[in-house]
């Protein structure tokens, strides 16, 4: 707890005007900066009554939250009260309670702040000051007397200033208001209308904050400006005199306010010259300085503004940039005059002086990116470098950048994250889409960070090589104060065209001269024709077919023109197919038009027309009556079927009376009557005296009101369904009497029933009497193996209910009467209606117990074999690792065998006789055929003893390899290999080259003798197999040899070449093998052999 001793010293030391008042308004307490509010007096009053006693707004607010006893902060007002002077001071008050029924108050003196504000506005300019609550807290007198002599009242204090506007601007002031609650200022031109007319007004509203950036006020400046805008008016008035000099010259005719520099009035060779529409120039009086050359920009401006103030003509000459980057010189003639009312405008005429400055300019250029950078206002410079692949920025560019904090180098990267979301991807697109060579980017984007919003504009010369980007540079413009101006107009423009394009109905108008001057969205749309394409041009220019075709649009529009008279048409518009009602308008300006479509209604009625022909070339009969019974229309296929017109049919007592049931026909017209719908079937008696199955939908229609204005019939003729059933009854007596032929135990389930009905078989194959009487499904249940029983009513149950199927199968086994189990399978049809619910299920019980001891047994026997399977595999699997060794072990002794003779034959031929040389040649050649023995079977034992990989094998590239390997053979034969285009095949690609190279070598060994080898390979597809054929003209075999030619050690027919080994087909069959396919031979002596081999597609 504070004591009331440290408490008074706190408040003491306080610069803040503090005291402390009993709940009776006693003063008990203040501080020294209390105190020196009452300078001139020797203490401040004693009672709160005797400070604030005038009876002002602000005075009895005061008093008013005093007595209340609450915590209050009181926003800005005026207060009479006694400060020992006589002039109003200007406070903002808080009020908190304390303990023991005391109030702390807290003073602060805003006096000198309105003082400071009057004296600048006295005399100048309106000045409104609003507080916190934009309520109004000062008016000077400028200001009250305008407003008093406008509108024959004052502003009050303490009143909101949205009393005093109309409620048709409070959103837009409650716009204002929010944004300057955000610490933004506003400014604007506001048309604002009196009883005199309409005034103009350039209004200026600056937000205050206190030291605790809280906002306490806003300053509001007003400054009357119609004289202004009735002068810009005449100006554009008498601009079309002078357009056509304009035209004529060489240069940019200009002319602006003096004192803003905002451009009023820019020639169109603007754009020839520089590149921007005039429009451009008006938007914002900073737009010229930014486009003068940022040397060139200071002194320039510096000297227009001191020949104004002088109000003499002068010459500039300077640089200034083109809406495409560069920059060109200029001279610009200004002449500076005075209006009527005292105003100086300046006209000036500006001149392309490039190619007089040509050479200089060719200087300037080297030095352009420092000058740029160094003197560009609101300009930053930048330049990417290939090497570091970064943004590098100079210190203006930062400036713009610093409330994001960007550093001086940043990656491409790292400038998109800045982006605002929305702006990123378009971002990076602009990017991406730049292809190879020099560009020009030009790009807005906003960067967002926090709630902070700005808009940038990055502008430069990139280059792009192969698709990286490379030295670069550009500028940064900071154009959010562009954007929010762009925005404010295009609201304003909302407004205006929001009224107009409220409209449902095209509108237009035209002047005297039948030129378009106004074109709203509904009219672009009903014409197919936008707005620019229409607007100031006349309307036969636009639409020249009216006139040529002498359409209602022209002639009706002339004539109303003509005699001022309104007209009102309807007519199909040809252009775009619609049919449209137009009102036309006369006045003395012109003409407006009004038109809508009515294409719907005018559908609707050629609607009617073809429903009627709809429903007569329906294949239903089709009737309707009147609610009084008499028969309206009858359609050709009533007609047709029945023989009845609708005058027959009412002699006949109209649809109820050709029902050959006339109960029946009491009942549908009751139901009718009663407001109620029927269908069935139903019998009718044509007007030949024939029955006829009809399906009958009838009910009533009524009106919006609910009554009874007619009923119909839909009668769709149902004899071939009737007898469709009459054969379904046939085919259930022919399937009862297969029923009583079959063995099997049937049964027919009727689900309405909840019954089954079986056959005499359940007596004879399981000896119970269900076939005496139709069942309910629990008598079946009873019998089935409790085992069984959940599995069987789960299957059955999902079958049913929770699957469309239509078919049923279970296995269970089901007692006799005997006790003992058969095994059964049953098998069940189920019938279901349209909406899928079972009606009906018709089935059949087989008695397999006997199959099922058959399978028991094969069952065993299938086992054995797997066994003895397994055992044989594995013998197999021995055989093939003992060759394997067996061939790998063999050929070290077999090198040393062939060496030591190679050796001999060297050291000793010429010791040897003939006979002995002839004997070592024997014993080499055998061990040269012995190790290519050895070789192909250890090639043999290796194929399938490791899995290999399949790959997508192209065989025009297998059959280009094999003329490379066997290019010695085919030259020396001169052998041809032939293949046309083959397929692509997937295999592994070591196995498949193997098969190939086997069959072509053998190929090429067996030729017949004068005889060049020819190879011809084809192919054969299939959904399934690839079909290779290799056909040779070599020496064949015997036919009878073929079921031992893919043996081992299985040679051909002697031929002076045969030294092979007899593996090598062998090895070919087991490589097919492998591969899940089949390998076969044709063959015939001196006639060539053809191989086919079949693969799979699919491994």
């Amino acid at each position: 707890m504070l004591d009331a001793e440290v408490f008074q010293s706190v408040i003491d030391q306080s610069p803040v005007p503090q005291a402390i008042y009993s709940d009776d308004g006693n003063l008990l307490y203040c501080n020294t900066s209390y105190q020196n509010l009452f300078a001139k007096s020797t203490s401040p009053p004693k009672h709160l009554a005797d400070t604030f006693d005038a009876p002002t707004p602000g005075n009895l607010a005061f008093l008013d939250a005093f007595r209340n006893q609450q915590t209050t902060d009181l926003p800005l007002m005026r207060y009479a009260i006694h400060l020992g002077s006589s002039d109003d001071c200007f406070l903002k008050i808080s009020l908190k309670p304390l303990k023991n029924q005391l109030t702390l108050i807290t003073l602060k003196d805003y006096s000198s702040f309105i003082k400071k504000n009057k004296t600048i506005a006295d005399n100048a300019y309106g000045l409104l000051i609003l507080n916190k609550e934009f309520k109004i807290v000062y008016v000077n007198e400028l200001l009250q007397d305008a407003y008093h002599q406008k509108f024959q009242t004052r502003l009050k204090e303490n009143h909101s200033i949205l009393e005093y506007a109309p409620d048709s601007r409070h959103d837009e002031l409650n716009k204002i208001f929010s944004d300057l609650e955000e610490g933004k200022s506003v400014s604007g031109e506001t048309e604002i209308p009196t009883p005199q007319g309409t005034r103009f007004y350039h209004i200026h509203r600056q937000p205050q904050f206190d030291a605790n950036d809280h906002l306490f006020a806003t300053v509001i400046s007003i400054r009357e400006t119609t004289d202004k805008h009735q002068s810009d008016q005449q100006l554009r008035t008498n601009s079309d005199q002078f357009k056509t000099l304009i035209s004529s010259l060489d240069a940019i005719i200009w002319e602006a306010d003096a004192t803003t520099l905002s451009f009023r009035f820019v020639s169109p060779q603007s754009v020839r010259i520089l590149g921007y529409e005039p429009e451009e120039w008006y938007r914002s009086s900073e737009f010229w300085p930014n486009i003068i050359h940022p040397r060139d920009r200071n002194t320039t401006i510096a000297s227009c503004e001191n020949h104004i103030k002088a109000g003499t003509d002068h010459i500039l000459e300077y640089r200034i940039r083109h809406k495409n980057g560069h920059y060109i010189w200029v001279r610009d003639q200004v002449s500076v005059k005075q209006t009527e009312s005292g105003d100086r405008i300046v006209r000036g005429v500006i001149f392309d002086l490039t190619k007089e400055k040509q050479a200089e300019d060719e200087l300037l250029r080297t030095n352009k990116q420092l000058q740029t950078a160094a003197q560009m206002a609101n300009l930053g410079y930048w330049s990417f470098d290939e090497h570091t692949k970064q943004f590098n920025w100079s210190s203006e560019a930062q400036a713009l950048w610093h409330p994001f904090q960007l550093k001086p180098s940043t990656t491409i990267d790292q400038l998109f994250s800045f982006c605002h979301p929305e702006d990123q991807l378009r971002f990076h697109q602009k990017f991406d889409q730049l292809t190879d060579g020099d560009h020009v980017i030009h790009q807005a984007f906003r960067v967002l960070q926090d709630d902070l919003v700005r808009w940038y504009q990055l502008k430069g010369n990139i280059r792009i090589v192969d698709g990286e980007l490379k030295q670069s540079e550009g500028t940064i413009q900071d154009i959010t104060r562009q954007k929010q101006d762009e925005e404010a107009l295009q609201s304003s423009k909302t407004q205006f065209v929001n009224l107009v394009e409220s409209i449902q109905d095209g509108f237009f108008s035209l002047d005297k001269d039948f030129t378009i001057t106004y074109w709203n969205a509904a009219a672009e749309r009903m014409t197919n024709t936008i707005r620019s394409q229409a607007i100031q041009k006349n309307v036969w220019d636009v639409f020249p077919q009216l006139k040529e075709n002498n359409l209602p649009f022209y002639t009706t529009t002339s004539a109303a023109m003509e005699d001022r008279k309104p007209r009102n048409f309807q007519a199909w518009y040809p252009l775009t197919s619609l049919w449209l009602e137009a009102r036309l308008y006369p006045s003395d300006e012109g003409l407006t038009v009004f038109f809508k479509d009515i294409t719907q209604a005018k559908e609707t009625e050629t609607q009617l027309r073809r429903f009627k022909k709809v429903i007569d070339q329906s294949l239903n009969a089709v009737t309707i009556t009147d609610h009084e019974g008499q028969v309206l229309y009858c359609n050709k296929s009533f007609k047709d079927h029945i023989g009845y017109d609708e005058k027959s049919l009412q002699a006949a007592g109209g649809p109820c009376g050709i029902y050959k049931s006339e109960e029946v026909a009491q009942k549908v017209s009751y139901s009718i009557r009663e407001g109620k719908y029927w269908d069935g079937d139903l019998e009718l008696i044509n007007v030949k005296g024939k029955t006829i199955d009809f399906y009958v939908n009838a009910g009533p229609v009524f009106d919006d009101n609910g009554e009874l204005i007619a009923t119909y019939g839909i009668l769709t003729d149902i004899s071939e369904r009737k007898a469709a059933e009459e054969r379904i009854r046939k085919s259930n007596d022919r399937y009862q009497a297969v029923e009583r032929a079959t063995n099997d135990i049937t049964y027919d389930w009727d689900f309405s029933s909840e019954t089954l009905e079986w056959n005499e078989s359940i007596k004879t194959q399981l000896g119970h009497d269900w076939h005496k009487a139709p069942q309910p499904l629990s008598v079946w249940a009873k019998f089935v193996h409790p085992e069984d029983l959940p599995k069987a009513e789960e299957s059955l149950n999902h079958a049913l209910y929770q699957s469309n199927d239509d078919q049923w199968q279970q296995e269970y086994k089901l007692q006799r009467t005997d006790g003992s189990y058969a095994q059964i399978l049953e098998r069940g049809y189920i019938f279901r209606d349209l909406n899928g619910k079972p009606i009906r299920m018709i089935g059949a019980l087989q008695d397999i117990t006997e199959l099922k001891a058959q399978e028991k047994q094969l069952s065993q026997v299938n086992q054995q074999l797997l066994k003895q399977t397994e055992a044989l595999k594995r013998s197999n699997m021995e055989l093939e690792q003992f060759a394997y060794v067996a061939s790998h072990d063999l050929q070290e002794p077999l090198r040393m065998i062939t060496g030591f003779l190679q050796l001999l034959k060297k050291k000793y031929a010429s010791e040897l006789n003939e006979t002995a040389n002839s004997y070592v040649d024997f014993a080499v050649d055998g061990a040269a055929r012995m190790r290519e023995l050895i070789k192909d079977l250890l090639a043999y034992s290796r194929i399938g003893r490791t899995p290999r990989k399949h790959q997508r094998i192209d065989l025009n590239q297998v059959m280009s390899d094999m003329e490379v390997l066997f290019r010695k053979e085919i030259h020396a034969s001169n052998g041809k290999l032939i293949w046309d285009k083959l397929p692509t095949i997937e295999a592994p690609a070591t196995s498949i080259r193997q098969l190939f190279q086997n069959l072509i070598g053998n190929a090429l060994k067996y030729q017949r003798k004068g005889i060049a080898p020819e190879v011809k390979i084809t192919t054969e597809e299939s959904e399934t197999n690839i079909k290779i054929n290799l056909k040779d003209n070599g020496v064949g075999m015997n036919p009878d040899d073929i079921s031992r030619m893919f043996a081992l050690f299985q040679r051909g027919p002697q031929h002076e070449s045969n030294q092979g080994s007899g593996i090598g087909l062998a090895i070919c069959q087991k490589i097919v093998e492998n591969l899940n396919g089949k390998i076969d031979v044709t063959t015939a002596l001196n006639e060539g052999s053809t191989f086919t081999i079949w693969l799979p597609k699919q491994h």
